[in-house]
């Protein structure tokens, strides 16, 4: 699992690249992903990722850490 809050840039890449490369027969791939700070290449890729078969949830995230969303 891998949680990050901002998908722009360097870490962008990465995670499409990593879930570009892995393997669909051998993994059942879900992408949890908030809009919030992401740019225009990480939302156009989002069709494609879909396209291949990996299961998009969209979320909203912040950067504040809460135990339940009434402390927000």
């Amino acid at each position: 699992m891998v949680v990050l809050e901002a998908t722009q840039g360097g870490i962008r890449k990465h995670v499409i690249d990593l879930l570009n490369g892995l393997d669909l027969a051998r993994f059942d791939i879900t992408f949890v992903y908030s809009r919030r700070r992401a740019d225009s290449v990480f939302l156009a890729d989002l069709p494609l990722l879909e396209l291949r078969g990996i299961h998009l949830v969209e979320i909203s995230m912040s950067r504040q850490i809460a135990l339940s969303s009434e402390s927000l």
